[in-house]
């Protein structure tokens, strides 16, 4: 059985890791998205604005996307794009 909590807690750090990334209609979007467990739909909004805004995240965050979407059985492509906005 799926823990939602646990998936709930992991999205919003997630999100909060890359709000400097995101405009605040798109953190308030993702954040409201989280709140109706929408959970997949979150982190696919969330890493699109990543990619479309080019923003550079951390390599721990690129980790935490990927795992959390494996976890979820995600598509990995859209994840694996984010990895050439790794800042070094």
């Amino acid at each position: 059985m799926t823990n939602y909590k646990l998936i709930k807690t992991r999205i919003t750090t997630i999100l909060e890791e890359a709000k400097k990334g995101l405009s605040d209609a798109d953190y308030k979007e993702a954040l409201s998205l989280i709140e109706h467990n929408e959970f997949g739909v979150a982190l696919e909004l969330v890493c699109d604005q990543l990619f479309e805004h080019n923003a550079k995240i951390s390599q721990s965050l690129y980790q935490d996307i990927i795992l959390i979407a494996t976890e979820m059985e995600l598509d990995g492509k859209r994840w694996r794009t984010l990895q050439g906005l790794i800042r070094a």
